[in-house]
């Protein structure tokens, strides 16, 4: 635990602890869960766990884990006289592997008693110091014989620290009746459980990291943020376990809806992931983590699937899962471009679509390059190419940002040679020049909004231009990539005679330049 909360924070957050002896409480196992995980009203688990705090109270100082006062020092005079948190464990397997045992949860001693929590033999600052905030899980895992490791308890400490579950127990509390919302993707949602089929439960799964939403709670990350402003621009996001910050995108001009995209890798504690890369989440500010069914209520975060399909947000009634590696962004077969016309979709949660594009996604070797537009304008934004020469074939494309797809083309003043297409994000300038010159050119293009758009500029024709290579594979190894114009602009220019000859190729070369001295 100790190890997985100084890789999580990355050295921010230290938890150090103490071990009691075993303690035998006088409740019998079905006493304490009355069958039903420590549920309903028969159970006992308040007894229990008094009973097992007053036989540990002659063996614990309870006061060193009293220290959220400012000095760092536990029971100076500074705290607030009650432990930080107190775990307890149990040798039965626990509820939640369908065994005998408890269910693991966080909950307080007060909360049980109706106000009152555990008071100790130890004295604090203001009287004896009190115990109230606990978690509980059992020390085996759910074979009932290896030693738990720390994907339950890692779980549990995040509620000791303030953060919610990521899950939905939409239809009751087993894996097969919620929804899983983030998935094994984050510690709180199934990062203890597991990817794939939420019937099974994958032994020693975890614990995996938490997501950006959890991490920005706790102070651990903060982002980078795009801006409502931007066409193409590159953005590069690196692995969050390194430090990388979390690029957050805003789906509308107030900010309450965002995309957030993070990289992860499988290294340290994550290793047990399905797979790295490229993560998105929905973050909606008007959202609830457990919005009631079919009210219209979006979630407050939830992963946005790669592959579009929405199992996150699905029982395994109706088809969902835990998580698997198509969740990823970038992955074979899934969407590279994102946009208000694809699925998955960067439109809000009320289906009004946003400005959001992310045009491209390139995986890098340690994280990834992406290139978004936000602007809420549509314009073209020029893209670097070689100019065209005269009669060789020519293609030429610029990106469309901002506004909303899909783009259509309105209309056109364009040199005769040239043609122009719209195609997703793209424009795209194809034809052959028949000579040299300057020619301008004019396009107009709405978006899907009706926001009218015109692309002015001009194309210069430099002379005809052949590299060597293609002239001498043409000659040499029998393998035709030129076209039939380009063979008799050579020929042409060359010697004359009709065909394709090593004249030609040496005539080409000393006008063009490529042959050197003496060529």
């Amino acid at each position: 635990l100790t190890e997985f909360y100084s890789e999580l924070s990355r050295g921010l957050l230290t938890v150090t602890g103490q071990v009691t002896p075993w303690v035998r409480t006088h409740l019998t196992l079905q006493q304490v869960t009355a069958g039903q995980a420590g549920f309903g009203e028969e159970s006992r688990v308040l007894e229990y766990l008094w009973n097992a705090l007053q036989q540990a109270d002659p063996h614990v100082d309870f006061g060193a884990f009293d220290n959220d006062g400012p000095d760092g020092v536990p029971n100076s005079g500074d705290d607030d006289g009650v432990v930080d948190a107190v775990a307890f464990e149990f040798i039965e397997v626990s509820g939640s592997c369908g065994g005998p045992g408890i269910w693991p949860h966080r909950s307080a001693i007060s909360w049980r008693t109706g106000g009152d929590p555990f008071t100790s033999t130890d004295p604090g600052p203001g009287g004896p110091i009190r115990v109230d905030a606990y978690i509980i899980q059992s020390v085996t895992e759910c074979d009932g014989v290896a030693v738990q490791n720390a994907n339950v308890i890692g779980h549990e400490m995040g509620h000791v620290l303030g953060l919610p579950d990521l899950y939905h127990p939409i239809d009751g509390i087993e894996p097969t009746t919620r929804r899983w919302v983030v998935g094994c993707w984050g510690l709180m949602a199934a990062g203890s459980w597991g990817c794939g089929d939420p019937s099974l439960r994958v032994e020693g799964y975890g614990p995996v990291h938490m997501s950006p939403w959890s991490l920005a709670q706790l102070g651990w990350t903060d982002f980078q943020e795009a801006g409502h402003d931007v066409r193409y621009q590159p953005y590069v996001v690196e692995p969050t376990g390194d430090g990388g910050r979390p690029l957050r995108i805003p789906l509308d001009p107030a900010g309450r809806e965002s995309i957030v995209l993070e990289y992860r890798t499988r290294e340290g504690f994550d290793r047990s992931l399905p797979g790295q890369g490229l993560l998105a989440y929905r973050w909606n500010l008007d959202g609830q983590f457990r919005p009631v069914r079919d009210s219209g209520v979006p979630y407050r975060f939830r992963l946005l699937e790669g592959d579009g399909n929405d199992d996150l947000i699905r029982t395994h009634e109706n088809g969902g899962n835990r998580g698997e590696l198509s969740d990823l962004l970038g992955f074979p077969g899934n969407e590279t471009r994102l946009s208000a016309t694809t699925q998955p979709s960067t439109r809000r949660e009320d289906g009004s679509p946003s400005s959001l594009t992310i045009h491209r996604i390139s995986l890098l070797p340690r994280g990834a390059a992406v290139w978004i537009s936000t602007h809420p304008t549509p314009a073209v934004v020029p893209q670097d190419g070689s100019p065209p020469s005269a009669r060789s074939p020519y293609i030429q494309f610029h990106r469309i940002g901002g506004g909303v797809p899909p783009y259509r083309l309105e209309s056109t003043d364009l040199p005769g040679w040239l043609s122009v297409e719209v195609s997703d994000d793209l424009l795209l300038l194809t034809g052959v020049p028949t000579g040299e010159g300057t020619g301008s050119l004019s396009v107009a293009l709405s978006d899907a909004e009706e926001t009218r758009f015109t692309w002015d500029g001009e194309v210069v024709v430099g002379p005809f231009f052949l590299e060597i290579g293609r002239v001498a594979d043409e000659l040499l190894r029998d393998t035709s990539t030129l076209t039939a114009l380009e063979v008799e602009s050579l020929d042409e220019l060359g010697n004359g005679n009709g065909r394709l000859d090593v004249g030609d190729l040496r005539t080409h070369l000393r006008t063009t330049g490529q042959g050197g001295p003496g060529s």
